[in-house]
């Protein structure tokens, strides 16, 4: 038999109510009995009026009268001062007739007697909130008569009243939270205004302020005592009656909710406008739209068919529309329940809500319907389970805390039905809405009814987050889903609809009309050659003092093609180009299109490994190298070395085999199957990009400076879109590329106009720009892509200082070179954090598709696919790679798209904004990078029996690699074995800084590599600075030493360490000397740390400079 105490808990649950009334034991709602629990309560009727008597009976009330469970964690929020006015809450109404003010004075008077909790303080004692309840007398009320004023006066007063409202701080610990003032615009035109803060009255508690003001406004008005019967309990009786409850029972809720949310995401990813701030902003917005009658009444049917509550679809709808919209299928949204667990306190005033979670799983594509099935159990669990405070929760299951997340969901769902408030005896009363809200969550979904049935839905969000524009599209995109479901509920969730069709023609057609003319029947090198003829004794190229005119260009290609035809070199043959920086780098590139062949670019400062690597990949015909290049085994049979150019012998060039469609580039990037691979492309797509570039204004041409490496794919748009127009291209050496004081004179003797670089480059250059004061005023355009653009502080204050120059954040990997591209506004300050990468250009379509290639709606993140002239022929060589991710277009006529794996969105204007990836790979400094490449050549290193590589963030746009490895117990490597080892077969920038030794690899429950289990960086990685460790030994290196380990973001660093061994690069670098130079006292040049790389080397340089 179960024990009284649980079966009162139990009958709670099920939300049947008993209470005493005259003696007799009644229940409600009626008809909530079954028979089997009518026989148990006749059966045990006596023990029931017992415990009843007793539980109902207020305690002795202690001295200190502790808050209630609900309280607590808003009082303590509240004295961290994280709340401000968040939670105030204005009720504001308009009253029209003849109101009796005293009538209206006494009833409010009534109301705060009743209700203590309204007139309760909440100070500290000994660090814990508590409740002191002030005597009844002072109702609070205030009177404003304010009919004197002109109606423009009333206006104005009215709107600095109602900002007041908004702003004002309650001082929690005095009894004044809940305050009416009454304002008299004219005789017969009054405003009632209830301000309260949150810990006295919540949502629900409103509708009995209403009903009680209601009621004794009628009664006082006619001279009739308060019909109201007495509370049987106070708030704080109630609060004294929570902290002495069964802890049994407590115990089982929580283990519930321990159960059902372990493992949920820290936080429900949603695609704000914005980045989340460091600091929370509860700034709110409010867009609310109607629901079509027809629709409402589908949904009502729905609910009926499906034998479950309209609250319950539209819960269902939320769920869907926040699964499309975000992409996430673990979907947790609150509910702010009424947590009343005790029958006696059902009419009273106070804080009693309580938050639950809803949290859902919204895989495997389920119908409508099917999802509702799912949802329903989880509903009713959740209810019966209400009572564990929210508090309590977040400390049990112990969330990721982040000040600015709300812990455990961060989307809220409210279901508002019709609750009418008028003072009857004639006055006509209308809500006043209040002004924008605060907004506790990130989202709020409020659905209300009124009583005609009439149905709008509301989105309440944070402005710091989103903005309106977003909102009212999502609002939209309800509607749609909410009409769809209404129709067809056995409809898979992810074949709903959330576009219009208008919308779908905008997506696909409207901000794809790209379509123009161009020269497509010629080869790049046949359009420099136009120039060459145009202008032969222009300047093309320039290099450490030495130049070639367009004639002397063209004719050192011609020759050099020549000789190159006349060794087999033809039309898709391979030749590799493995030239250092020089005149003859670009001479080179030029003749191999123009004898047909395709350019295939090695850098020569990659390992002799990766080198070799590409040269047997591509199957080159022929590799072009320095002649005093060392000689290499596993070279073509042919090598063609190449000094200085003398006076060609033969300026004509040979005859032009090449077609648009032949390939003109192959390069190789970072590959998933563990080597890397070559994407080629053709003439036509890069003569596209090159004259669609040619019409932007600043960003088409100019003189420009050639910064990007040989194996960069934007070393053909600089060379390719300079030379076609008849500019002038600007070699800098290996040196310089890195060191951006260096750089900074280049820009500046001569005279550049126009610089491509990523974003690391561009705000490491923009740092020491600004620092120095050497603002380049030549620069007309800076041309940005490769990786995310930052809006940083340091590069907002270089475009500040140079107005005649523009910024364009271009998007396109290697597969397409080119595909979008976005001008930003000529005023830094307008910028956004994460500016767009804009939109496609002539002849190329860009595509956001879910994972069943169907269009997304603006807003809704979705992979980004690239359709049109832009594409590469594919992979060299890999039919079934090219096969995967060069897919045929749906939606052109014969075309193809490519894949990018990019999470992008169209934002409201048709630009598009990327998001992220949808798998491991990761940029570093402009470089694709696939640790699976890494993954595998580090797997190969003696000693390492498993390994697996990860990229962490560092500061804004730093990327860092930090390999885990498992290794063999007999012979463990260390950090610097192993770096040594990928140094001598990967670039640098594939290279791992960081090594951190486990036991084993984190898995999956398939088996599968759990990347997001992988330790933390900061967990013991051994970096790969020095073999061994050696203390700073001097002032000056512990300086330096420091500097180093806060910019890399390491635990320590020894006077041998090596700041490039270490992770750190050009771009750090630039952050170093910058430090160095505010800790000695006069500029560091960039130089002096790549020439003494190590912390005892540079200290002793920094030393030497001082003595002089």
């Amino acid at each position: 038999m179960l024990a009284i105490s649980d079966l009162l808990e139990e009958l709670r649950s099920a939300g049947i109510q008993l209470w005493l009334q005259d003696g007799r034991l009644r229940y409600r709602p009626a008809g909530a009995l079954d028979g089997e629990r009518l026989a148990v309560l006749r059966e045990r009727r006596d023990e029931l009026i017992s415990a009843i008597r007793a539980d109902a009976a207020p305690a002795a009330r202690p001295d200190s009268i502790p808050l209630s469970e609900h309280q607590q964690g808003m009082w303590f929020l509240d004295q961290l001062g994280l709340l401000g006015p968040a939670y105030n809450q204005t009720s504001l109404h308009r009253i029209a007739g003849e109101l009796d003010v005293a009538a209206l004075r006494s009833a409010i008077t009534e109301i705060m007697r009743r209700h203590e909790i309204l007139r309760t303080a909440f100070p500290a004692r000994d660090g814990i909130g508590v409740q002191v309840v002030e005597p009844a007398g002072d109702p609070r009320f205030t009177f404003l008569d304010v009919s004197g004023l002109s109606v423009a006066e009333q206006d104005r007063w009215w709107d600095d009243r109602r900002r007041r409202y908004a702003e004002h701080r309650f001082d929690i610990s005095v009894a004044r939270n809940f305050r009416t003032e009454l304002i008299r615009f004219g005789p017969a035109e009054h405003v009632l205004v209830f301000r309260s803060y949150h810990l006295v009255i919540d949502g629900s508690s409103y509708a009995h302020l209403f009903h009680e003001l209601r009621t004794l406004y009628a009664a006082y008005r006619t001279g009739i005592p308060s019909p109201l019967p007495e509370l049987t309990m106070q708030y704080a009786d109630y609060a004294l009656w929570q902290h002495g409850r069964d802890g049994a029972v407590a115990k089982r809720h929580l283990d519930y909710w321990k159960e059902r949310l372990a493992d949920a995401p820290h936080v429900f990813d949603l695609p704000t406008d914005r980045p989340r701030t460091a600091v929370a902003d509860l700034a709110g917005g409010m867009v609310e739209v109607p629901v079509p009658a027809e629709v409402a009444d589908g949904l009502r049917r729905l609910a009926g068919r499906e034998d479950t509550t309209l609250f319950m679809v539209l819960l269902a709808a939320f769920h869907t529309l926040l699964y499309r919209w975000s992409g996430q299928t673990d979907v947790s949204i609150g509910m702010i329940v009424d947590g009343r667990a005790h029958p006696d306190v059902a009419a009273n005033i106070g804080h009693f809500v309580n938050p639950v979670v809803l949290r859902a799983d919204l895989a495997g594509q389920p119908t409508f319907a099917g999802l509702l099935g799912h949802l329903r159990p989880r509903l009713v669990e959740a209810l019966e389970h209400r009572h564990v405070p929210f508090d309590r929760l977040v400390a049990e299951l112990r969330p990721q805390r982040d000040l600015t997340v709300h812990p455990l969901f961060q989307v809220l769902f409210t279901y508002l039905a019709a609750e009418p408030f008028d003072l009857l005896d004639g006055l006509t009363v209308m809500p006043i809405e209040p002004g924008e809200p605060n907004a506790m969550f990130d989202l709020t979904l409020s659905v209300s009814e009124t009583e005609a049935g009439d149905m709008h839905v509301g989105m309440a969000y944070r402005t710091a987050l989103f903005d309106r524009s977003t909102m009212q599209r999502l609002a939209g995109y309800l509607i749609n889903l909410l009409t769809a479901v209404a129709a067809a509920p056995d409809v898979s969730i992810d074949d709903l609809p959330l576009m219009s069709a208008a919308q779908r023609h905008e997506v696909l057609e409207v901000w794809n009309d790209t379509a123009n003319r161009f020269d497509d029947g010629s080869c790049l090198h046949q359009v420099i050659e136009r120039q060459a003829t145009a202008a032969p004794d222009a300047t093309a190229v320039v290099f450490e003092g030495r130049a070639l005119t367009y004639r002397e260009l063209d004719h050192r290609a011609n020759a050099l093609a020549r000789h190159l035809r006349e060794l087999g070199v033809g039309p898709d043959e391979r030749v590799g180009i493995a030239l250092h920086r020089s005149l003859d780098m670009v001479v080179a590139n030029l003749a191999v299109l123009k004898a047909g062949g395709a350019c295939v670019p090695i850098d020569p400062t990659y390992p002799m490994a990766r080198q070799q690597l590409i040269a047997e990949d591509a199957a080159l015909r022929l590799l072009i190298r320095d002649r005093d290049g060392p000689d290499r085994a596993a070279e073509p049979e042919r090598v063609l070395a190449l000094d200085v150019f003398g006076t060609p012998c033969d300026a004509t060039g040979p005859p032009n085999l090449a077609d648009p469609a032949n390939i003109a580039w192959v390069l190789y990037t970072s590959g998933s199957t563990g080597t890397p691979k070559g994407v080629a492309m053709s003439h036509r797509a890069l003569h596209n990009q090159a004259q669609w570039q040619r019409r932007q204004g600043p960003g088409g041409r100019g003189r420009t400076l050639q910064w990007a490496a040989l194996s960069f794919d934007i070393f053909y748009q600089e060379m390719v879109t300079t030379l076609s127009v008849g500019d002038t291209l600007v070699l800098v050496s290996e040196e310089v590329r890195h060191d951006f004081e260096r750089l900074l004179d280049v820009i500046s003797e001569q005279r550049i106009e126009r610089i491509f670089m990523p974003f690391v480059a561009l705000r490491g250059l923009a740092e020491l720009a600004v620092r120095l004061g050497r603002i380049p005023r030549s620069l007309r355009a800076v041309l940005t892509a490769g990786e995310q653009l930052q809006a940083t502080p340091a590069i907002r204050a270089f475009f500040e200082q140079m107005p005649a120059c523009t910024l364009y954040n271009q998007y396109g990997p290697i597969e397409v070179h080119l595909a979008t591209s976005h001008q930003l506004d000529p005023d830094p300050t307008t910028w956004a954090e994460l500016p767009p990468i804009g939109r496609p250009f002539d002849n190329v379509r860009a595509y956001v598709l879910d994972a069943e290639l169907r269009p997304v709606p603006p807003g809704v993140a979705g992979e980004l696919f690239v359709g049109g002239l832009a594409l590469a022929r594919g992979y060299l060589g890999r039919p079934e790679m090219t096969a995967e991710r060069f897919l045929p277009d749906p939606f052109g006529t014969g075309a193809r798209m490519y894949r990018t794996g990019d999470r992008v969105r169209w934002n409201a204007v048709g630009q598009l904004e990327f998001i992220g990836r949808f798998d491991d790979q990761v940029k570093i400094r402009g470089f694709r990078v696939e640790v699976a490449e890494i993954e595998a050549v580090l797997t190969g290193c003696p000693g390492v029996r498993e390994c697996a590589v990860s990229a962490h963030r560092h500061g804004a746009g730093d990327v860092r690699l930090v390999a885990y490895v498992v290794p063999d117990s007999d012979a463990p490597p260390t950090a610097a074995e192993l770096r040594a080892f990928l140094a001598d077969r990967l670039p640098d920038y594939l290279v791992p800084a960081a090594y951190q030794p486990v036991t084993e690899l984190p898995r999956t429950p398939s088996g599968k590599l759990s990347r997001r289990s992988l330790p933390q960086l900061y967990d013991g990685p051994e970096w790969a600075g020095a073999a061994q460790y050696e203390s700073p030994s001097t002032p000056m290196e512990e300086r330096i030493a420091a500097i180093w380990a806060e910019v890399l973001a390491v635990p320590r660093v020894g006077r041998r360490d090596n700041f490039f061994e270490l992770g750190g690069h050009s771009l750090l670098a630039v952050t170093v000397v910058t430090r160095l130079s505010e800790v000695v006292g006069r500029t560091v040049a960039l130089r002096a740390l790549f020439e003494a790389p190590t912390v005892a080397a540079l200290a002793s340089r920094l030393s030497d400079a001082e003595e002089r």
